[in-house]
């Protein structure tokens, strides 16, 4: 059964006053991988299938972390948090995908190279810009 709209409206309010700060983005996709709700409307109906974010996490059920990525729409890189979507019953109905500020991505970059003797890390967009540099 496909989401209802006062259900997406529930969950993106709901999740952006909890992460007001640090998000850039929330959206709703069905199974389909289509967007279905997104607090940036442009969003609304990209279809969303191929990010890891979607496929990985309905073949898990489980939230998960993403990122850093370059989804094929953006040229910013992004941290992604989803979650499955599920009724009472336990039915995956979608997927909620959440895009963090680039601001995150540093901290996020400094514990990958945390513990590395002499490591620096940097991040570089498609255009060859350093967007997150650490060390």
């Amino acid at each position: 059964a496909p989401m209802e709209p006062l259900l997406l409206n529930r969950l993106l309010v709901l999740v952006t006053q909890r992460e007001p700060l640090n998000t850039h983005s929330v959206g709703v996709l069905d199974l389909s991988g289509r967007n279905v709700g997104d607090t940036r409307a442009g969003h609304v109906g990209r279809p969303e299938h191929d990010a890891p974010y979607f496929y990985e996490t309905l073949r898990e059920g489980r939230p998960m972390m993403h990122g850093p990525l370059v989804p094929p729409w953006d040229r910013q890189p992004g941290l992604y948090v989803s979650a499955p979507i599920k009724d009472p019953d336990r039915r995956t109905l979608g997927v909620l995908r959440v895009r963090l500020e680039p601001t995150l991505l540093e901290p996020v970059l400094a514990r990958q190279v945390d513990g590395l003797a002499d490591a620096q890390g940097l991040l570089v967009d498609a255009g060859g810009q350093v967007v997150a540099a650490v060390g």
